[in-house]
């Protein structure tokens, strides 16, 4: 049980155990369909964190007990957002029911998406070759350390004074498993960073499976996102959706954005075709 891989780990000391009374001033900044996510302050550092509440269930519990892992098998980096462990809560109307929440780094720019919409026009290239290089070089870190993101789009890249953060690697549900917890915009907001490869439905002891995601995965998502970093607005943004996935699969891609350098769009297009 995931339960028990997690609460030995808080045992053995290798995951740090948070009082959830130790927080105060909490405001929620984000929510998806299986976490919310609260800006805290603990009461004796006086330190901002970020409070991941999870929902308790017997899926997402194993989906998270693989992101812990992952999170304590890897030393940190400085682009990927910092676990320091894990609190629990008991939920509202049923005391009975404990929610975990991880204890993570608080970044104060929102998401890569937000950022990005919120400046546009803005955006130094000096700056949007900076955010560039530092995602290559924190999926580049993951596997190093075999870790594969499998869900890396603008939502899930978090922006810490003028720093760009990886967040919710191992977590996430993925597309491609068409997860009925996530409503049709996350869906389809989702498809544009994916591996066209793993649309392709293959017939396997008489049943249909997609390819799993790879680290050639993650290669092709980070060249969507340098895309949407010259262009500063989502990719696809006013395609189809119904058609995107089998477009995609065909060989669509966004056009280079006016006036990028020849060099960037030489990087981000060879991601598409590896």
């Amino acid at each position: 049980m995931a339960d028990n891989w997690i609460e030995s780990k808080i045992h053995e000391g290798e995951i740090t155990e948070y009082k959830f009374e130790e927080f105060e001033e909490c405001k929620m900044i984000s929510s998806g369909a299986f976490s919310k996510v609260y800006k805290a302050r603990q009461r004796s550092t006086k330190t901002t964190y970020a409070l991941k509440m999870i929902e308790n269930n017997e899926h997402i519990n194993k989906e998270l007990a693989n992101e812990l892992k992952h999170m304590i098998s890897m030393k940190s980096h400085k682009n990927i957002i910092e676990f320091y462990g894990i609190t629990k809560s008991k939920d509202q109307m049923d005391p009975s029911v404990i929610k975990y929440v991880l204890v993570l780094e608080y970044a104060d720019g929102g998401t890569l998406r937000d950022y990005l919409k919120n400046n546009a026009t803005k955006i130094e290239w000096e700056l949007k070759i900076h955010f560039a290089i530092q995602l290559v070089d924190a999926v580049r870190w993951l596997h190093d350390c075999d870790i594969i993101h499998g869900d890396l789009h603008s939502n899930n890249i978090l922006i810490h004074q003028d720093s760009l953060k990886l967040a919710d690697f191992g977590l996430s549900q993925r597309i491609v498993e068409a997860p009925k917890s996530k409503s049709t915009s996350e869906v389809f907001g989702i498809i544009p960073y994916i591996d066209p490869q793993c649309f392709i439905v293959e017939k396997q002891d008489g049943k249909s499976r997609r390819q799993k995601m790879n680290k050639t995965s993650d290669v092709y998502s980070i060249g969507v996102i340098l895309w949407e970093i010259s262009s500063e607005k989502p990719p696809f943004k006013d395609e189809d959706t119904a058609t995107l996935p089998f477009r995609i699969r065909s060989g669509l891609r966004e056009e280079p954005v006016a006036d990028t350098n020849h060099k960037y769009i030489t990087i981000y297009e060879r991601m598409f075709i590896l």
